[in-house]
Formats: C-alpha cells, sequence, structure tokens
C-alpha cells in the first residue's frame, strides 16, 4: 500500500500550481525518492493518468474521473445544483459552489452564464449537472475570485 500512497501523492503535488513536473520535482514535492517517484510517474502514465513529454509529466483528462466520482457523490453539491441556477438566473452571472479542504478550496460545482463576444450576458446554459465541473482543481484560500 506504500506505493499507491506515494502515487496519490504525486498526484496531489500537481494540485500545488505545478502544471507539469520532473521526477525530481515530484520526488521532492511528495516526499519520496527519485527512483520511486520515476516508478509512480511511470505507472501513472501506463494508466493513463499522466502524460509524458520529455523529462516532464502532466496530468491526463483521465484524471478527472477521480475527482467526478468524489464530487458525483457529495450530497451538500447535489442539493446545491438548484440555488446555484436559481442564483445565476438571476444575476445572470456565473456562480460556483466550493468545499474547504484543509487550507485549500475544491470548486465543486458551478452555474455558468454564457456571454456575447462583447461581454454581455445572454442565455444562461446550465453545467451543473456535469458530475466534472469545467474548472476542477483547488487554490489557496487568499487567492482572489475565479474568473
Amino acid at each position: 500500500m506504500a506505493g499507491l500512497a506515494k502515487g496519490l501523492a504525486i498526484l496531489e503535488a500537481f494540485g500545488m500550481g505545478h502544471a507539469a513536473l520532473t521526477v525530481a520535482e515530484a520526488a521532492r514535492l511528495s516526499d519520496t525518492t527519485r527512483p520511486a517517484a520515476r516508478r509512480c510517474l511511470l505507472t501513472l502514465s501506463a494508466l493513463g493518468y499522466v502524460t509524458q513529454e520529455g523529462r516532464l509529466f502532466r496530468p491526463a483528462p483521465r484524471l478527472v474521473r477521480l475527482g467526478a466520482a468524489y464530487l458525483g457523490n457529495i450530497p451538500l453539491v447535489e442539493a446545491g445544483r438548484p440555488i446555484l441556477a436559481a442564483a445565476r438566473d438571476a444575476t445572470g452571472e456565473s456562480v460556483s459552489r466550493a468545499v474547504r479542504e484543509d487550507a485549500q478550496v475544491l470548486f465543486a460545482a458551478r452555474a455558468e452564464a454564457r456571454r456575447r463576444r462583447d461581454g454581455a450576458a445572454m442565455a444562461v446554459m446550465d453545467q451543473s449537472r456535469d458530475p466534472a465541473p469545467p474548472f476542477p482543481g483547488h487554490s489557496g484560500l487568499d487567492s482572489g475570485p475565479r474568473r
């Protein structure tokens, strides 16, 4: 099970503001050895969770499935979807629901307003039904509003 823990720590390292990691960076951020980080990254690549471009590893779209499994089963997110849609419809603006986890924020649901090229609001679309929101991920609590 230690290998699983190391692999998960490496996946979490991508969420620390790193769009791509070398083996050395993954080892440092996940507090593991370079050989262990390399084995984990190669396994994650073989499974389709990361892609490799030369020395760099990047998260792959398949990784979103892990988050979607969680987001699709949060009762608070499900219960809040009609509220997000109503707030979006009332304001004509995009509305997000975030969940705090330790010192980070995970944007769990979003009802997005569609805009014309000139920036004016037009008919809104409901993206709150999608279990993988258009802006998955997390950011620091001290960051400003999402745009």
